[in-house]
């Protein structure tokens, strides 16, 4: 008995390939910098420029992906319209993840 079906397999494989190819776009290697310049004194300096160089790069990168989605989503999942809604979820999924900072 199988539970998922192959080209339902196929689908969810790519949907999180996808997501992870998302998220170092939408994060820009922030996280890594952080780590690099990171000191005490500065600390609170280096997060809230970290936070809004992160927003002010990734806002746009998330605007551009939702309005050429429905391209993208015809150009890998031709006949697919059901899919349009899965790949949108996965950009707002990979946005609000890529957000996310941890605090030391």
């Amino acid at each position: 008995m199988t539970v998922v079906t192959p080209s339902e397999y196929g689908l969810i494989t790519t949907l999180i390939v996808t997501y992870s190819f998302l998220i170092p776009f939408f994060s820009s290697g922030i996280d890594s910098s952080i780590l690099r310049f990171y000191n005490k004194k500065d600390e609170n300096l280096l997060f809230t420029n970290a936070v809004i160089l992160k927003v002010i790069l990734s806002i746009p990168f998330f605007f551009i992906l939702n309005y050429f989605s429905n391209s993208i989503v015809e150009y890998f999942f031709t006949g697919e319209e059901n899919y349009l809604f899965l790949f949108q979820i996965i950009i707002v999924a990979a946005f609000i993840e890529s957000q996310v900072m941890i605090r030391f």
